[in-house]
């Protein structure tokens, strides 16, 4: 272990211990203050990919949308950049730790898919991998043994539905563990006429269980007149930057 390492851990020891409302943390190259279920490390590198792609692509006074926000890590790194953040969760458990974590972005508690209406979501405590499919959620199941699989009814927007609420967003990051392309064919009026950019993990075994493939949102997003880069690729796991083009 080298001696930077070292003392970077004994930091973090110190800084667990001590009770406060907020950490610190640099991430990105900028310092957040972080309540304590939010924070990882003083140095933190926690999918820095996503949090590059977010830093680069929003500006102040931007509409960023997260979708499966989970606790909130990457909503509370937009609203640093100075987002207006909307983030959209629908396990009730997460959805409580996301309001605390959260305080100072909108929270709406809803799945997000290709029609409106309700669905059975079914998590798994704190877990990030919760899906609107069993056998999704179920891949990672042994890693929280004794939390049990629970269905929840939680009510269903398409995006296009929540844009007229709430208004078009500039930035969308969506990590949905296999509901991708559901998410996005909600989306087809948003893409055609005030189209955002999208920040998206792709989980292509997750789709697969789920009735669709990872070919399907790219052809989505091809029929939208998008372009995409990608930015991270942790088989078969990647991340994508798509963009409208011009």
């Amino acid at each position: 272990m080298s001696y930077k390492h070292a003392a970077l851990r004994a930091v973090d020891g110190a800084i667990r211990v001590i009770p406060a409302l907020k950490r610190p943390s640099l991430y990105c190259g900028r310092i957040l203050w972080l309540s304590p279920n939010l924070w990882h490390s003083v140095y933190c590198r926690y999918e820095t990919w996503t949090g590059r792609a977010i830093k680069e692509n929003v500006r102040p006074g931007d509409l960023f949308w997260d979708i499966g926000a989970n606790i909130g890590f990457f909503s509370a790194f937009a609203s640093s950049l100075g987002a207006e953040v909307t983030c959209f969760e629908p396990a009730q458990a997460i959805f409580n730790q996301l309001v605390k974590n959260c305080p100072m972005v909108k929270c709406i508690r809803c799945g997000v898919g290709k029609q409106d209406g309700s669905a059975s979501f079914f998590a798994q405590g704190l877990s990030s991998t919760g899906s609107f499919h069993r056998d999704v959620t179920a891949i990672n199941s042994s890693y929280q043994p004794k939390d049990p699989i629970i269905a929840e009814i939680v009510c269903m927007k398409t995006i296009d539905q929540l844009a007229k609420q709430f208004g078009a967003p500039d930035v969308v990051k969506i990590d949905v563990e296999g509901h991708e392309a559901d998410v996005l064919a909600g989306a087809s009026r948003l893409m055609t006429n005030t189209p955002p950019i999208f920040i998206i993990e792709i989980h292509p075994p997750q789709l697969e269980i789920s009735g669709s493939s990872a070919a399907i949102v790219y052809d989505i997003l091809h029929s939208h007149r998008y372009a995409w880069s990608e930015i991270d690729r942790r088989e078969p796991i990647s991340t994508i930057v798509a963009k409208p083009n011009a």
